[in-house]
């Protein structure tokens, strides 16, 4: 057993699902059968007195059993419905055996950091990671703990346009909820983007500070969502690299083009909503752009155009 040597934490909706099944296509890589084992957020919620507490089952039973359910019958909500590949997810599996002992203790364990440790099993010449894009916005307490547990992890933060993916992350939640973008007024709307978790998850200079306090930066990688439709090759041999695996194009599936979790993506930004987003993520992005660079000075070219046309408009 052994702690990740690397870790994802998101963005959510910035292309992690897409990230975790190119990933485990590479022989030297191995990952949980589960794509999210949400442990360090989990934690982060019990936490009390200053102390990390067990996480009670009765509270998380239910989202585990639903997790393990879709793994097993190989539909899975991360995967945007479509098939598990099987093939690449099993590759290696040390035994059938070993495969029932995990989804047991994924679904009945108290979870403390032995319960997490248990949850990789790479073999000899293997690196083993997750990618979880809750564990982007944790607490510098929590950040600390990873930290005492993984001081040597490789971190990868996936970033995309924060409008995109606020939008995207508010149409996957109403489609969580069978509910119709028609159905909600413009205040609604603006509540949610508004709510401190839309915000922190696009909070991206935040993330990075807290995370640059305990990784240093050659332990720390940033790639964009863009990268994803204009040159998903390059990126994946750029992480092999970071990872330290061998950075083979060989070891890239054919379907590196294929997007996952695309579906949210059909209706458009109404402009209002597009220019009350550009308010919120202008002095974020602008701090981003001077940190990272890359297609962060787009982004914050995008929101200046925005917030310059509702000016002239006014």
């Amino acid at each position: 057993m052994s702690y990740p040597d690397f870790i994802g934490i998101g963005a959510m909706r910035s292309g992690t699902t897409w990230l975790t099944t190119q990933l485990r296509q590479h022989p030297e890589i191995w990952m949980p059968p589960i794509k999210e084992l949400h442990y360090f957020d989990s934690l982060e919620r019990r936490i009390g007195n200053g102390n990390l507490k067990q996480l009670s089952l009765s509270k998380t039973v239910h989202q585990r059993k639903k997790s393990v359910l879709r793994c097993f019958t190989g539909k899975s909500a991360d995967h945007g419905g479509k098939d598990i590949e099987w093939g690449s997810v099993l590759r290696h599996p040390a035994s059938v055996l070993w495969q029932i002992g995990f989804h047991g203790r994924f679904l009945l364990g108290r979870r403390n950091d032995d319960w997490y440790q248990a949850c990789f099993a790479p073999r000899a010449g293997q690196i083993a990671g997750e990618i979880d894009p809750n564990y982007g916005p944790l607490h510098q307490n929590t950040v600390a703990h990873i930290r005492e547990l993984t001081p040597d992890a490789r971190i990868i933060f996936m970033v995309r346009d924060p409008i995109d993916r606020a939008w995207s992350h508010f149409l996957k939640t109403l489609r969580d909820k069978n509910r119709a973008l028609e159905d909600l007024s413009e205040d609604e709307c603006l509540a949610h983007f508004a709510s401190r978790f839309s915000r922190s998850r696009g909070s991206y200079n935040s993330i990075l500070t807290t995370w640059f306090k305990y990784y240093p930066p050659e332990q720390i990688f940033v790639g964009f969502y863009d990268e994803i439709s204009e040159s998903p090759t390059a990126l994946l041999l750029r992480i092999f690299k970071f990872l330290n695996v061998e950075p083979s194009s060989n070891y890239i599936s054919d379907k590196v083009h294929d997007h996952f979790n695309s579906s949210t993506q059909s209706r458009q930004i109404p402009l209002p909503l597009m220019r009350y987003l550009a308010e919120i993520y202008r002095e974020e992005v602008e701090h981003l752009a001077a940190k990272v660079g890359g297609y962060a000075y787009a982004w914050h070219e995008r929101l200046e155009s925005l917030l310059a046309s509702a000016a002239t408009e006014k």
